[in-house]
């Protein structure tokens, strides 16, 4: 039972994940570990790859006769990209596809409209990952990386049911599927985080890739779309795959970007448990190096102290772009760092700077008063400002207080 009871926990915990910090946080990361300094830890052996089962279809409903769902218009939020206003609408569908009378789902839908005014019939429609990922979460970012199809096509961001502003939403701030690694989700966590939507009646397993896929059959009909582009990332790979089946006649090109399989195991035990031998390989083979170890004494504890401290306060950071000169702020929270630490401990290249990292921020939250002072807003750094620049990009960190 206790077993069984942690399982949930992380799989519960794990739908609510909050969407990836990758923004700032992860175009940083690099700059923050610095250019110089003590050597980077060398990685003497890759994680092993994870086992995974065969292929499951996933299962696509079939529709109940019921009205078409119509879109609404519906404010956007603040924060959208340069060019064209954007259009955002709500599309309200059935829980479950296969009862009309299930509870119903609203569906936030962001248009960016093509940036040359005379959009091809054939828009994007961009299918993110996690899963717990919003298509909204980041319209700047997808913007910018999708800028040359948006000069002839409109691009389609879609909250997926569960995720971002569609309500309701299976986010839980308060849960951190890492968390696991020290003991910190349990099984009544995830049942109190996922009770208000079983109260209101929604049937947690109607959150799933086939339901998904339904619903973005139908936003295509709403939008009055013949066939369109589906650009898939992670996740987003099995909702396609899910699409194809739904609705493949509609899709026009499919581009799978870093793709997960329809049986991909990474939201269960065996993932976290993976995760965490990797972390604990890189702080061995740390430990073995003279050069490293020196550098790094207590690099064995600072995750466990960066997750106590970072989950009462976030750390308060300011960030100055390499090419306007304008900062901007970041809290950065420990499920913003965990989701880092399981991104970079996944290869090994991407182990080289984690030992750097680590040591910064262990130091900067022991610096604005560990685990036990709090601030007022989070973390702040109480010492004179300094700079980390990476050359030849000139992009730096500053650790000044907040103003």
């Amino acid at each position: 039972m206790v077993s069984g009871g942690r399982r949930l926990a992380v799989i519960g915990g794990a739908l609510a994940l909050c969407a990836l910090a990758g923004g700032f946080l992860g175009i940083g990361i690099d700059w923050l570990a610095g250019p110089k300094g003590p050597p980077p830890v060398v990685i003497a052996e890759s994680p092993p790859p994870i086992a995974m089962p065969g292929a499951v279809p996933v299962a696509i409903p079939t529709p109940a006769p019921a009205p078409r769902p119509a879109l609404t218009e519906v404010p956007c939020p603040a924060g959208v990209p340069d060019g064209p206003a954007p259009r955002c609408h709500s599309l309200r569908v059935p829980s479950d596809w296969q009862r009309s009378d299930s509870p119903p789902l609203d569906l936030f839908v962001m248009v960016l409209p093509a940036l040359n005014g005379a959009p091809a019939a054939d828009p994007v429609v961009v299918l993110a990952g996690g899963p717990g990922q919003g298509g909204s979460d980041d319209p700047r970012g997808t913007a910018a990386m999708l800028a040359p199809m948006r000069a002839t096509r409109d691009v389609i961001l879609v909250d997926q049911r569960g995720t971002g502003r569609s309500a309701p939403s299976l986010r839980c701030p308060a849960l951190d599927p890492l968390r696991y690694w020290f003991g910190g989700v349990t099984a009544e966590d995830a049942l109190a985080c996922l009770d208000p939507p079983r109260r209101a009646g929604y049937r947690l397993e109607d959150f799933d890739s086939g339901q998904s896929a339904a619903d973005l059959r139908a936003l295509r009909g709403a939008l009055g779309v013949e066939r369109w582009n589906v650009i898939a990332t992670s996740y987003g790979g099995v909702l396609a795959q899910a699409l194809l089946r739904a609705d493949g006649a509609a899709v026009r090109s499919l581009v799978l970007n870093s793709p997960a399989a329809v049986d991909a195991t990474w939201l269960d035990l065996d993932r976290l448990t993976a995760i965490r031998q990797a972390y604990r390989r890189m702080v061995e083979d740390c430990a073995a190096q003279p050069d490293c170890a020196r550098a790094f004494p207590q690099l064995g504890q600072a995750v466990e102290r960066l997750s106590a401290a970072l989950e009462r306060r976030s750390l308060e950071l300011r960030l100055r772009h390499p090419g306007t000169g304008r900062e901007s702020g970041l809290q950065l929270s420990w499920p913003m760092l965990a989701t880092v630490l399981a991104l970079r401990l996944g290869s090994a290249d991407g182990m080289v700077v984690m030992p750097a990292l680590l040591d910064r921020l262990d130091r900067a939250v022991m610096r604005a008063g560990g685990v036990g002072s709090e601030g007022r807003g989070g973390w702040r750094m109480r010492r004179r400002c300094r700079w980390w620049c990476r050359r030849p990009s000139g992009a730096c960190w500053t650790s000044s207080p907040m103003g």
